[in-house]
């Protein structure tokens, strides 16, 4: 397993603004009025392990909400979503589920990632699954799903980013510290969905894409239903070749299982082949295989460590660098 190089957590601390005291009245015989502090909100202390734990006991968390999202193409489907807490530097994740699965498959996830961490979180049903099988007269069987609706994940995943810039704009999270996590066969859209994302350019000078930072593949699957994520695989921004900095890479399997061993090995083969590698680590790349389960298993705590590693990626690859995206408005002016 390669080391994530989190043995020493660092920490964020956001400064802590003094209280002041109020004036009081001193003309003789008015009477005086008592100093009054001002109440002022304590800091919240972020290092790579989490919260500390005052400031967990301090923070009000918001409850998930259930929203309704529609694709381009008017499929309309739900998601949850779990607001972050540092405001325009929050980190946002999108967490994709396997086909045959569903958002609840990957709540555990996403409440550690809130709760432990502050991020921004949106788990999908993506159509066809959980609570999005049906819109209109359309309706899809995940068990006789098509290459063309599982093409049109893509469009749920847009249609999820859409809804993040949404709040982006409202100063809730900064959209352009996006993370993309996926399970098995979901993993393909995502790695293609990925590339898209960086490839479409400004327009009149307002930022369309180039949004993700990072993409977690659980028990990542390379072909379903005709559809491959190989030649998305090779372009620069996951080999590293002509690149300054290629996407922040995280592979996750489990070693009771040879087939999926293969497809992540296959993987790691061709996102390696241009990284820099210092001291037999390689730029932005971990890959993880020494877990007793796989799929949306894994994400649970009594799988293993795999919660709190993408919560320290998140950290130390993009909240630690959040200063290098500052957060803009990103809505149609």
């Amino acid at each position: 397993m390669i080391d994530l190089r989190v043995k020493t957590p660092m920490s964020c601390l956001i400064g802590l603004a003094l209280g002041a005291w109020l004036a009081s009245a001193s003309a003789i015989g008015q009477v005086r009025t008592p100093p009054v502090q001002e109440v002022v909100a304590a800091p919240i202390k972020l290092t790579a392990n989490g919260l500390d734990e005052a400031s967990r006991k301090e923070i009000k968390f918001s409850e998930p909400i259930k929203i309704k999202l529609i694709a381009k193409d008017n499929f309309e489907f739900f998601a949850t979503y779990y607001p972050g807490i540092h405001g325009k530097k929050t980190p946002a994740l999108i967490l994709l589920h396997d086909v045959l699965g569903s958002s609840e498959d990957l709540s555990e996830l996403a409440a550690f990632l809130q709760l432990r961490y502050g991020y921004a979180v949106l788990t999908p049903d993506l159509r066809g699954h959980g609570d999005s099988t049906k819109t209109g007269d359309v309706e899809i069987d995940p068990e006789k799903i098509t290459r063309a609706e599982f093409e049109s994940f893509l469009l749920d995943i847009e249609a999820c980013k859409k809804h993040l810039i949404a709040r982006n704009d409202e100063g809730e999270l900064n959209v352009d510290l996006l993370t993309v996590v996926a399970v098995g066969k979901s993993c393909i859209p995502t790695v293609n969905w990925s590339l898209r994302d960086w490839s479409f350019p400004a327009l009149a000078g307002l930022r369309q894409g180039q949004d993700v930072k990072a993409i977690v593949l659980i028990s990542p699957e390379q072909l379903f239903k005709g559809v491959r994520m190989t030649n998305s695989l090779r372009d620069g921004l996951f080999t590293g070749k002509d690149v300054a900095e290629p996407l922040r890479v995280l592979l996750a399997v489990g070693n009771g299982d040879s087939e999926l061993l293969k497809e992540t090995e296959a993987i790691r083969e061709i996102v390696e082949r241009n990284r820099k590698t210092t001291k037999e680590i390689i730029d932005g790349l971990w890959v993880l295989a020494d877990y007793p389960t796989n799929g949306a298993a894994l994400t649970k705590a009594e799988s293993g460590d795999l919660q709190l590693l993408i919560g320290q990626l998140v950290f130390l690859e993009i909240f630690q660098k959040a200063d290098l995206f500052p957060w803009q408005v990103r809505g149609k002016k």
